[in-house]
Parts: structure tokens; C-alpha cells; sequence
């Protein structure tokens, strides 16, 4: 196991249309590059922990939305790295907290009955009678600016998601969220540089809190009652 150390950076997240996304492309495509890992598919369980303090215990706050999961980067074998992340959102700061581990050792830290360990996620995590509740996977691209690669600039495609068999791999049960080629655009960083918001304004992106995805995912929430905001 590997604990990774908390980050703390703006998170800000875009619906786009297939003409936006081109006008916003055309619009930084000289100020950005890809990414080593410009490809990938994304995996995702979520949990909801019956202890409703957990993550302010990790964050020493009280003002927070806050998500546990598990994360792959493609369908991983029983020995592979995945990711248990603890992540709170206060307004456009995200703070997160992530365990790199095997799939193997994952499984077992998320069980009631695994030992504490010497870690503070593992310590955390520790009978907090973690339950899974929704699946979420996708599509991604990954660029970031040529100025500053703290700055990263993802899309996210095709996503699905489905709230049975929490198994980090495409079901039949999956549903997709979106019935076209809608992206969900996402922006880390220290900063939003200018030119970003600039081409954000220009190609009129919409900002996910004032979007239909949002309202998705909380009907979602309220019929699994979780507490998590997801997005």
C-alpha cells in the first residue's frame, strides 16, 4: 500500500455540445498539450459510509460534500493498482486524500473486518461499515497547459452508471447518463489561467451546478439515499 499525499486544488466541471467543444478547442489548442497518459478508461465505486462523521475526522472540517470510492484506470486483474480516494468539496476547492493499493487489498480494506493498519486512511476506514452504492465509468482524454502542467484540462465521454454487481468493469446493467455526445469538461489547478476562462466564456460552457447532470445525479442520491455528492 502507498498513501498519497492530500491535494488540495480548484476542481470546476462543464457540460458541453459537440459545436462547443470545438469552439473551445479552437480557442486553446496552442496553449495546451496532451498529457503521458492522454487515453484512458475510468472505473468507479461508490460508497457510503454509515459513520457520517468520516470525513471530517480526515479533514478536521465540518463545512464539506464529501465522496469515498474506488477507482481503476481499466478492468483491474486481482493484483493490479487501484485507488481508494476520500475527497471533500468546499465551493471550487477539493481536497482528497488517495491509497494506492492492489485490487486484492482494496477489497480487503473495505471490509468491516480488515485490521487497522499504520496509515490514516486505513485507520479511518477501519469498521466504518463502508457500503457500496453506484457504479460510475467513462471515457477520458487528458491535456494540460504548456504554461503550467499543475493546469489540467480532461473530458470525460460516454458515461455510464448503474447502482448493482459493484465490479470495476462494463456491465449490460450500466445506463448512460447522457443520450448523445454531450462531454463533461473538468479543470484543475492552483489557478484558472485567463485564456481558460476566457475560452470557457467564449464557447459558452455551462457550469455543471447550473446543469441537468446535476439534477440527474441527485435523483440518483435521493433514491439510493446517499449522502455523497458525486460529481
Amino acid at each position: 500500500m502507498k498513501i498519497q499525499p492530500s491535494i488540495s486544488q480548484i476542481e470546476r466541471k462543464y457540460i458541453l455540445k459537440e459545436a462547443q467543444l470545438k469552439k473551445f478547442m479552437n480557442s486553446i489548442s496552442n496553449k495546451i498539450e496532451e498529457e503521458e497518459h492522454f487515453k484512458y478508461t475510468v472505473y468507479n465505486i461508490y460508497y457510503e459510509p454509515v459513520s457520517s462523521d468520516l470525513i471530517s475526522k480526515a479533514f478536521k472540517r465540518t463545512n464539506y460534500k464529501e465522496r469515498i470510492r474506488l477507482r481503476s484506470y481499466g478492468i483491474p486483474r486481482i493484483n493490479d493498482p487501484v485507488y481508494i480516494e476520500i475527497k471533500e468539496k468546499h465551493q471550487e476547492l477539493t481536497s482528497k486524500l488517495r491509497l494506492e493499493m492492489s485490487l486484492d487489498e482494496a477489497y480487503e480494506l473495505l471490509c468491516e473486518q480488515h485490521e487497522c493498519g499504520d496509515n490514516q486512511i486505513d485507520e479511518l476506514l477501519r469498521n466504518s461499515g463502508l457500503i457500496p452504492k453506484l457504479f460510475i465509468g467513462y471515457e477520458r482524454v487528458a491535456y494540460c497547459s504548456k504554461f503550467d502542467p499543475k493546469v489540467r484540462i480532461t473530458f470525460s465521454m460516454n458515461i455510464r452508471y448503474r447502482n448493482e454487481d459493484f465490479r470495476l468493469c462494463d456491465l449490460v446493467e450500466n445506463k448512460r447518463l447522457f443520450n448523445d455526445e454531450t462531454l463533461l469538461l473538468e479543470i484543475k489547478g492552483a489557478v484558472v489561467p485567463k485564456w481558460l476562462e476566457d475560452a470557457l466564456r467564449e464557447a459558452d460552457c455551462t457550469s455543471i451546478t447550473e446543469h441537468r447532470v446535476m439534477r440527474t445525479f441527485k435523483n440518483i442520491e435521493e433514491r439510493l439515499k446517499l449522502s455523497n455528492n458525486l460529481i
